[in-house]
C-alpha cells in the first residue's frame, strides 16, 4: 500500500483561491463557479461555461446559458432564467425553480455580467487556474486567487497572462 502525504507551508492557504473549496469552485470539465449570487449555494451555485476554445468537455453555449448545483446540472437560459430546454426542466429540483424565480434583477444582472466575462476569459481563467501559484508573478497569482476581482479591475493582467502564453480572450 502507498500512502501520499502532501506537505504545505505552515501558513499558507493553497486553496484561497477556491475559496478554501477547491473542488466546488473550479470544476475540471471547464466551468467556473460564479461568486457572489445571494442564495447560491450547493444545488442552487451558479457555474458558467468558458468557452469552446477553453475546453473539449463543454463545447455548447448558444444561447448564453449557465448551470446551476454542479458541473452537469441543469442549465438555466441567462434571459429569462427559465430552464433552457424541457430536459433540463425535467432536472431542475424545486429549490433550483424556487432559486430562480426569486432572483433579484440585481443577481440576474450580476450571474449575466459574470457568463459573458468567463465566456470571454475562459480559455485564460482556465490556464490560470491551472497553473501553479509558484510560477506566477505577484498580481497574476492575485487573480488567480479572485479571479473576477481581476476581470474588473486589472483586465490588463489577465491579457498579458493569456499573450505570454498564446491565449486570447473570446467574443461572446
Amino acid at each position: 500500500m502507498t500512502v501520499s502525504l502532501k506537505l504545505r507551508p505552515r501558513g499558507t492557504n493553497i486553496y484561497a483561491y477556491v475559496g478554501d473549496d477547491p473542488l466546488d469552485w473550479y470544476d475540471p470539465t471547464g466551468l467556473i463557479k460564479i461568486p457572489d449570487v445571494p442564495g447560491a449555494e450547493g444545488e442552487t451555485s451558479v457555474h458558467a461555461n468558458p468557452g469552446p476554445e477553453a475546453t473539449d468537455f463543454r463545447a455548447e453555449h448558444d444561447p448564453p446559458h449557465v448551470h446551476l448545483g454542479a458541473n452537469d446540472g441543469p442549465r438555466v437560459g441567462t434571459d429569462t432564467f427559465e430552464p433552457l430546454t424541457p430536459e433540463d426542466a425535467k432536472r431542475m429540483t424545486r429549490k433550483q425553480l424556487k432559486f430562480c424565480k426569486a432572483l433579484s434583477d440585481d443577481s440576474k444582472n450580476l450571474i449575466r455580467l459574470r457568463q459573458a466575462q468567463v465566456f470571454k476569459y475562459g480559455r485564460i481563467l482556465s490556464a490560470l487556474l491551472a497553473t501553479p501559484p509558484i510560477a506566477l508573478d505577484s498580481l497574476t497569482a492575485a487573480c488567480r486567487e479572485n479571479p473576477f476581482f481581476c476581470i474588473d479591475n486589472t483586465p490588463g493582467a489577465l491579457d498579458s497572462f493569456g499573450d505570454q502564453r498564446g491565449l486570447t480572450t473570446q467574443e461572446p
